[in-house]
């Protein structure tokens, strides 16, 4: 037998009723004196089981108010957490997007930094050529002067003096005819 869950179903039956119930006589019938004693004390228990009902159906309206609360909140629970999982998704997405971004950007500078250095690189090297080249340059001419004075200091040696060596120089030059001047 289904019912509504409001309906209490101590109800269809009252105490009132089951006291002034009224048997039809028979010879054969019970006594009035043990029935209507019985009746009495089924009256008060049928009594204490409405008012126990009445309680207990209370409590499950309460419960079940409560029951619809808590599938409420789990169902808004589910949904933030939906929610927040789509957030999470969106966020991560987007910081992987800006990681790629600084990424490339880093090394575009990398590559720049190193593009600036190996030019850099290249004019030291130039400069250091240069440089090279410049001091085989005056090592050379230094030698090359040494070795000159190195000639004039053994032509001293030799015990021919610098000054008597110049006025040789001076005598031979005089000594030559002078071209005829063309006038």
């Amino acid at each position: 037998m289904k019912t509504d869950k409001t309906e209490i179903l101590s109800d269809c039956l009252t105490p009132v009723e089951i006291k002034n119930k009224d048997f039809k006589k028979s010879v054969w019938g019970y006594s009035p004196h043990e029935v209507i004693p019985f009746l009495d004390s089924v009256a008060k228990t049928w009594e204490r089981v409405q008012k126990h009902e009445k309680v207990l159906l209370e409590e499950i309206r309460i419960l079940n108010a409560e029951l619809t609360g808590w599938k409420n909140r789990e169902a808004q629970i589910g949904e933030i957490e939906a929610k927040a999982r789509g957030d999470a998704e969106k966020t991560r997405q987007e910081g992987q997007k800006e990681a790629e971004k600084i990424i490339f950007q880093a090394r575009e500078q990398a590559r720049q930094l190193r593009e600036k250095v190996e030019a850099w690189l290249e004019q030291i090297f130039a400069a250091v050529d240069n440089t090279e080249k410049m001091r085989q340059a005056f090592l050379g001419s230094l030698k090359g002067t040494l070795d000159q004075h190195y000639a004039l200091l053994n032509t001293e040696n030799d015990g021919t003096s610098l000054t008597l060596r110049l006025t040789e120089l001076l005598q031979e030059a005089k000594a030559q005819p002078t071209p005829p001047v063309n006038q």
